[in-house]
This record gives structure tokens, sequence and C-alpha cells, in this order.
């Protein structure tokens, strides 16, 4: 699906943007693309919008 790093950049930030997302399917389908393992564990991010 995706033939490099600018692609996923593509894909990920023009997904629909008209309702707030709750869930982690975006990130889980992109990392199914890339043959990336997703951790057992729960991670937690936090970051700061850029302003």
């Amino acid at each position: 699906m995706f033939t490099s790093i600018d692609s996923v950049y593509s894909w990920l930030f023009n997904q629909r943007k008209t309702k707030k997302r709750e869930n982690l399917d975006r990130i889980k389908c992109a990392a199914k693309a890339l043959n990336v393992d997703m951790p057992s564990y729960k991670i937690i991010h936090i970051a700061q919008p850029l302003l």
C-alpha cells in the first residue's frame, strides 16, 4: 500500500477530519500496512499542539 514515508504521512493527514476520533483505527491500519507489530501493552503519548 505505501511505498515511502511520504505516502504514509499523506494518507494519515488527509483522512476525513469532520468528526473527532476517539480510537486508534487509522494508526492500526497504517501499522498493518507497514507490517509493524503493535505492542500488547498500553502506551500513553502526550503531545503539545503546535501553535
